[in-house]
């Protein structure tokens, strides 16, 4: 890691692990879809992905990934000067209590969470009760500045312009200005339902074929990281979840943990490394006490602001 080296990081002894990832598509991906009625359909597209994980001699973490369709757009170099500070700025770990704290929510843990709107904004899901957006539509679900579009045009994401069957993908208002705007269809759920293809019948190793968003942008306002920080006198900074599941469909309903990459926020300032921690969270709140948002990137397969949110719960791990 010479970027780690140049920054005095190995010699000073304060990393006492780090590794990383690059990986460049040589070949451009191709993703095609034809069947015996006469349709073809061909897109190829370029990805590269940076991936660093430092740890600090204190126990500090820190983590950071950058992708783009271009390699010259991922700027490795600031991406490891960035985490590699991170890892070595916090004190030892104090203990938290139970509760519900301000949080800044790095874009990455914003990510995490937004993935699972697109999970569950399909339309069969919403006919069924089983979504977010079941008997919603139409309501207040969310701070008024949340605006969550799937958008396959979007230049962080530059996506295939048509789903696994083929058909033509649209951009799909799925809340906006806070309220629960539309699901997303797939044909045959368009079909049954006399509305409009929308493009979303999607493809997942986890998920195997199902009718949901995959081209997530969230809009944010022009603060920093480093702003958003600085606004909170006492709180704490997640730079990503770990182990999230989804216990209710309907009410967005999360599980997971916070561990090593956590840090305790004392008058604006990263202050201390925080412990392991339980969260038991409903997306929906979250985006609902929003305090400030920053600016939009490409993290965790959204493009999301970090974000300032007045409520969230954690428990000891």
């Amino acid at each position: 890691m010479l970027a780690a080296k140049s920054a005095g990081c190995a010699t000073r002894g304060k990393i006492v692990v780090c590794h990383g990832a690059f990986d460049v598509d040589d070949v451009p991906q191709v993703y095609a879809v034809a069947n015996t009625r006469g349709l073809l359909a061909y897109h190829a597209s370029t990805r590269a992905t940076f991936e660093v994980e430092f740890r600090g001699a204190s126990g500090g973490h820190a983590m950071a990934e950058s992708s783009s369709h271009s390699a010259s757009a991922v700027d490795a170099a600031a991406l490891v000067e960035r985490v590699c500070a991170a890892a070595q700025l916090s004190a030892p770990s104090v203990a938290l209590s139970s509760g519900v704290y301000e949080a800044v929510l790095d874009a990455t843990a914003a990510g995490q969470l937004i993935r699972y709107i697109g999970l569950t904004c399909g339309a069969r899901l919403t006919e069924a009760g089983g979504s977010f957006l079941s008997d919603r539509l139409g309501q207040l679900v969310a701070d008024e500045r949340v605006t969550i579009v799937d958008d396959f045009e979007d230049l962080e994401h530059r996506g295939a312009p048509f789903d696994v069957e083929g058909v033509a993908r649209k951009k799909v208002p799925i809340i906006e200005n806070g309220v629960a705007r539309s699901a997303v269809y797939a044909l045959a759920t368009a079909l049954r339902l006399e509305h409009p293809p929308t493009g979303h019948r999607q493809w997942s190793d986890g998920f195997r074929q199902f009718e949901g968003a995959s081209f997530l942008v969230m809009a944010g306002e022009d603060h920093g990281l480093t702003d958003l920080i600085a606004t909170v006198d006492r709180g704490v900074y997640i730079q990503a979840f770990d182990q999230l599941s989804m216990i209710d469909s309907q009410r967005l309903h999360l599980t997971g943990m916070v561990r090593g990459a956590t840090r305790v926020i004392e008058r604006g300032r990263l202050a201390s490394i925080a412990p392991p921690m339980r969260v038991d969270l409903r997306v929906l709140d979250v985006l609902s006490s929003i305090r400030k948002l920053g600016r939009p990137r490409w993290a965790a397969g959204s493009v999301v602001p970090p974000m300032v949110v007045r409520a969230l719960p954690l428990h000891p791990g």
